[in-house]
């Protein structure tokens, strides 16, 4: 091989190495699990808000329910 050719070569290698290294440090080489958990998330915070107007008239609903229940233990009636 000749010496032009073996120095980029080893030029290459010297860069790939560097650069995993570098990868390792910053954690990029984790970013494709990173970038996974962050679609995971997106989809699980776009489920919670479809959830939320149905969980706030149920929690609504519940607090009437209890309050309803409470007055009629205490014989004290709904008030307002």
């Amino acid at each position: 091989m000749t010496k032009p050719g073996l120095v980029e070569r080893l030029r290459d290698g010297v860069r790939r190495h560097v650069g995993d290294r570098v990868a390792v440090a910053t954690g990029v080489d984790e970013l494709a699990d990173l970038e996974a958990a962050a679609a995971s998330l997106e989809v699980a915070v776009a489920e919670d808000r479809g959830l939320e107007v149905p969980l706030a008239a149920l929690v609504d609903a519940l607090e009437r329910d209890v309050a309803e229940v409470l007055s009629r233990r205490t014989g004290t009636g709904m008030g307002a």
